[in-house]
């Protein structure tokens, strides 16, 4: 069974899954398992199909993530400033000027299919 969404009717049309409803979906803080159920489900409402051997290893990757961050509720966050990065540096960008490092012609020279100026590639969409 998934958890509960907020839909629509709060302002949200995407719908997003609280917080508690998915620790009640994963058994709660105490038993961070996920079921195989609420995976199999997840699976099939993200069109993905998976054996039995992925399932478990996933079922296994998913349920240790969620004890990570389960586990960081327990750390000290008192005198931590807010922060939108990790590290506090001022982004260096170069200036966009264009060059032209590679000829055309070199460029154009290893493809299969080409003209004069341009790659010639198999038609994707009928």
């Amino acid at each position: 069974m998934l958890p509960r969404k907020t839909g629509s009717a709060s302002g949200n049309a995407l719908g997003v899954y609280h917080y508690a409803d998915i620790l009640f979906c994963i058994g709660g803080e105490e038993n961070m398992t996920l079921s195989m159920d609420v995976l199999t489900t997840l699976a099939t409402l993200a069109k993905i199909e998976l054996d039995d051997g992925e399932k478990e290893a996933l079922l296994k990757d998913l349920s240790s993530m969620a004890e990570l961050a389960l586990s960081l509720k327990d750390l000290d966050g008192q005198g931590v400033e807010a922060s939108a990065r990790g590290l506090e540096k001022d982004v260096v960008y170069r200036e966009d000027i264009a060059q032209h490092l590679v000829s055309r012609e070199a460029l154009l020279a290893g493809a299969p299919q080409r003209d004069e100026t341009s790659f010639i590639t198999p038609r994707v969409l009928a």
